[in-house]
């Protein structure tokens, strides 16, 4: 159960963690709700108002910002090789690749300033960004249900992690210092014997 000065802001922590990091912040966000009964529907209409405010913004920025500028933007500019290798799947796949780039890190608001600059109509873009986050906010709710209801589990699954981590780290360390000591014995021995 969160404390009830974090629950009072926890909605706000979520709308401000959505415009900023993206759908990743689903998973602790969709766990902390879980566990202090906060509505996993409340949690969703939040983050879809945090993911399409965020999506809107770039979808803007590319759709105002001429292209010469656009293409002086280091962050573009280091993406335009890519960018021009993957022009003809992108004219196929458009929507695909605004849903797909929700999932794969670090491409998410380049896709989306593309999206824009290339005049995608809104509402195309707005389904499949949407239909992203919505699918984002399913896959933490499962991780967010599971860690809710197995904390007790969880907690016993990582003392067997530190435990079997802790004799594998001593078994290699004694392999290590044996052979150490095996290969200086030997070579001593080579040096004597000559």
């Amino acid at each position: 159960m969160l404390p009830a000065w974090t629950s009072n802001y926890f909605f706000a922590a979520l709308f401000v963690g959505m415009l900023t990091a993206g759908e990743i912040v689903l998973i602790p966000g969709v766990y902390l709700g879980y566990i202090s009964n906060l509505g996993l529907l409340s949690i969703l209409g939040v983050a879809l108002l945090g993911s399409i405010a965020s999506d809107t913004f770039w979808y803007c920025a590319g759709r105002c910002f001429p292209h010469k500028s656009l293409k002086k933007s280091t962050l573009i500019k280091r993406e335009m090789e890519r960018a021009k290798k993957l022009r003809p799947f992108y004219d196929k796949h458009k929507l695909r690749m605004i849903f797909y780039s929700k999932f794969l890190f670090g491409t998410t608001v380049f896709f989306q300033v593309l999206a824009g600059a290339n005049h995608v109509p809104y509402r195309h873009y707005l389904l499949a960004s949407t239909g992203a986050t919505i699918v984002w906010f399913l896959i933490a709710t499962v991780f967010g249900v599971v860690l809710g209801t197995s904390v007790g589990a969880l907690s016993d699954i990582v003392i067997g992690i530190e435990i079997i981590a802790s004799i594998t780290l001593a078994t290699v360390i004694l392999t290590y210092a044996a052979v150490y000591w095996h290969l200086k014995r030997k070579l001593s021995y080579s040096r004597a014997s000559r």
